[in-house]
């Protein structure tokens, strides 16, 4: 499963790379690919709950909204 996200807040490559770890860090996550303007497809053995993706953005100073 594919999921598109807008993370709100990267500034740099230090950003990119904790946002990269958090998310590769969840349960059922294969591969999450981070631009450099935020845009972000995590692609998922399964549907990722939105609360446990923003929760582990959060974790690292990050905001990020779905995008449809």
């Amino acid at each position: 499963m594919t999921t598109n996200i807008k993370i709100t807040n990267i500034t740099c490559p230090a950003c990119i790379e904790l946002s990269l770890e958090a998310l590769q860090g969840l349960a059922g996550v294969i591969k999450v690919d981070i631009a450099q303007d935020g845009k972000t497809t995590i692609e998922s053995a399964g549907e990722l709950a939105w609360p446990v993706v923003k929760s582990a953005l959060a974790e690292v100073g990050k905001t990020a909204e779905l995008i449809a």
